[in-house]
């Protein structure tokens, strides 16, 4: 590490107490969070320029982040000076880990800044000395902004944290009253003993909260939730908290409890629909008790502590482009080079090939097929196994590693099944991929076995598969990298990243893609309003996600206004987007809401004739990136695409992942359609290669 001149760090706000989990477990929640600017000042010792809130000092030995720089220091050895600016986005005495929020954030600043290289226990030993000195040492906030996720806090003396594993799928609802609730008077209403009855169940709650996330399973879960402790102690200072629970049960939840010592409630839902409905029912109930409240439903913030993109958006843009194009000292890969953006917590890139830095391609064949002005297509199957699939794989099998699975697995038309297998083989991981017999291109299916995955041939279609691979991993222990990861998507949000770089930054009205399990969906839409956020672009483009007409549901759902999404029986010769139960669903349709974007399908033939004018452009794609220029130009022809606006699409494979299709397409079809390029039988005689050659000159001509 190398000392810098300023660090900015953002730490994530989190559920501590989970449950039954009384300092044993701590949620980490993403959106609001502390940020702690740090720099180096004149002089010896911590000064603290701006504490975020008038309520909180600015006094070094009683600000949070001031006493947690301060032991970094001691630990580093170092003597200069060292100035702070605090952002609060947490509320105080609100039960979110504010405190924590801000004690970690100053460690990983001051750790940064003084290149000390201290580990996570170290840090998390210094903010929790920081944390002590204002509300107690509270291992199950610190543990989870730092380190992101469900942490299970097994010991303090010595430190000793566990990451659990939780579906990504997971939301979780907060209400806050407005009331202020002091951590200590909180505490001082808990028994200062329990019964051994009470002792066991928390003890078998708090174990079944494990397994369930452990296993994927979110019913146990939220069964968990169960405390007889913190809870029953604490109502009595909480008007309306027991109303509310009752009625986030009512509405779906899984189950809630109180966030940390209160005032905050939290409840454990399975999805945006549900989390919503929740929401309300619980705001409700405190409203009736004539107690107002904020709320929102948040998503598990995955990556803990981190440096935010920082600086005005010129700064982050130059912070890119220097990273770019495999200069010296520099990363070659596409999708490492945001890498603080994409997985800011890694310490090292453990497996990359490299990806990304695929092209934009023009043809002006293409521009009169679509009846486009100059259209543009990002080829992903320039990627090192041939489809955008590596982008995210990179990401996936870099966590994998860091967490020391055990195995990875995934279920796949045969795109994500090749990526898995070849990252896998590069990590030393065993691979198990899940592809529906009979129905993955041989292109596909030869990479997977090639590069050494144990490819398992499943009666039935992806959806059985996806199902499948889910069970199987949550009972055997595999960490599972279909695009429902978290890890996947931050991977595969750099082909927008990129694609915008490529265009220096200038935003194209519409970006169009192929949509089957709709992880692409979601993550173009979160590298948008993430791009949008930072400042990089002044607008938003607009999304088109285009189905095959015989896997199209959610096309379908977008007809209905995304009332709900049918699952389908999928039939379409694209195999990379034959799939009628998208796992991604919820994300992508708040990509499409966020974007004022729109969804088609597309028919069969409609796809092959598009993808018979990209091959004979000599760009190439398979079946499922056809669907792209397919839908290109029908919403060109119904005037969704106007005149002159620009369209960037993108290509998702090569053209080579599904040669059957070729055979089928040039040689087989009947009647023989315009764009058949049939091979072509003659005499060993020169005569006849004339007589072919002067056919195609005349073609020409």
């Amino acid at each position: 590490m190398t000392a810098r001149e300023s660090v900015v760090v953002f730490a994530p706000g989190s559920v501590g107490n989970v449950g039954p989990g009384l300092d044993i477990l701590g949620l980490a929640i993403a959106g609001a969070g502390d940020t702690v600017r740090a720099e180096w000042s004149e002089g010896r010792g911590v000064v603290v320029h701006d504490a975020g809130h008038p309520d909180l000092p600015t006094e070094p030995t009683r600000n949070t982040a001031a006493i947690a720089v301060q032991a970094v220091l001691r630990r580093a050895g170092t003597l200069g000076g060292i100035a702070l600016h605090i952002t609060k986005g947490l509320p105080l005495s609100g039960g979110q880990g504010g405190s924590a929020a801000s004690a970690v954030a100053g460690a990983v600043a001051a750790n940064l800044l003084c290149a000390a290289g201290l580990d996570r226990n170290a840090l998390l030993e210094c903010a929790m000395e920081a944390e002590a000195s204002v509300a107690g040492r509270h291992a199950d906030n610190l543990a989870p902004s730092l380190l992101g996720g469900l942490v299970l806090v097994r010991s303090v003396e010595p430190m000793d944290v566990v990451q659990l594993p939780l579906p990504a799928s997971l939301r979780v609802v907060l209400v806050q009253p407005e009331q202020r609730l002091n951590t200590r008077d909180a505490r001082a209403v808990l028994p200062a003993d329990v019964s051994r009855e009470i002792a066991l169940h928390q003890a078998a709650h708090v174990a079944a909260m494990v397994a369930g996330a452990c296993l994927g399973d979110l019913q146990l879960l939220g069964r968990g939730l169960d405390d007889r402790i913190a809870e029953p102690a604490r109502r009595r200072l909480l008007p309306g908290f027991e109303e509310a629970q009752r009625a986030a049960r009512a509405a779906g939840a899984l189950g809630g409890s109180i966030s940390g010592a209160g005032p905050t409630a939290f409840a454990l839902v399975e999805d945006d629909a549900i989390g919503a409905r929740v929401l309300g029912a619980m705001q409700r109930a405190y409203a009736a008790a004539g107690m107002p409240t904020t709320g929102r439903v948040a998503e598990v913030d995955f990556q803990g502590a981190r440096e935010p993109p920082s600086g005005d958006a010129r700064a982050i843009r130059a912070r890119f482009d220097a990273a770019c194009c495999a200069r010296p000292s520099r990363t070659a890969s596409g999708v490492w080079r945001f890498a603080e953006v994409v997985l800011p917590t890694a310490a090292h890139v453990a497996v990359t090939h490299p990806e990304g830095n695929t092209p934009l391609i023009t043809r002006s064949a293409l521009d009169a097929f679509a009846g486009v002005d100059e259209l543009l297509l990002k080829h992903e199957g320039h990627n090192p196994t041939g489809s955008f699939k590596d982008r995210g794989m990179t990401v996936g099998v870099t966590q994998a590693k860091r967490i020391g699975a055990r195995a990875v697995a995934c279920a796949s038309t045969g795109n994500t099944s090749a990526s898995l297998a070849a990252y896998a083989a590069q990590a030393g991981l065993p691979a198990l991929v899940f592809v529906p017999e009979g129905q993955i291109a041989l292109g596909k299916l030869t990479q997977s076995l090639a590069y050494g995955a144990r490819t398992l041939l499943v009666e039935g279609d992806f959806d059985a598969c996806l199902r499948l691979v889910q069970h199987a991993s949550e009972v055997l222990g595999i960490y599972l990298l279909n695009s429902i990861n978290p890890f996947r998507v931050e991977g595969q949000k750099t082909i927008v990243l990129e694609m915008l770089q490529q265009l220096a930054w200038d935003v194209p009205e519409w970006i169009v893609l192929p949509a089957g399990n709709l992880g692409n969906t979601a993550a173009f839409g979160k590298a948008l309003l993430e791009a949008y956020e930072w400042g990089l672009i002044p607008r938003l483009p607009r999304l088109a996600a285009i189905q095959a007409e015989g896997a199209s549901p959610f096309a379908q759902a977008f007809a209905r206004d995304f009332d709900r999404l049918v699952p389908m029986a999928a039939h379409t010769v694209a195999t990379a987007i034959k799939i009628g139960a998208p796992a991604s669903y919820d994300r992508a349709v708040r990509a499409i809401r966020a974007t004022h974007g729109v969804v088609r399908s597309v028919t069969d033939t409609e796809i092959l004739t598009a993808k018979a004018a990209i091959d004979a452009a000599g760009v190439g794609c398979e079946p499922a990136s056809a669907a792209t220029l397919a839908g290109i130009r029908q919403l060109r022809a119904d005037g969704v695409i106007r005149s002159g606006e620009r369209v960037v699409g993108v290509l998702t494979g090569h053209v080579l992942k599904d040669p059957g299709i070729l055979q089928t397409m040039h040689q087989e079809t009947e009647p023989q359609p315009s764009w058949a390029n049939r091979p072509i039988r003659i005499a060993p005689e020169v005569d006849a290669v004339r007589r072919v050659l002067d056919a195609a000159l005349l073609i020409e001509e």
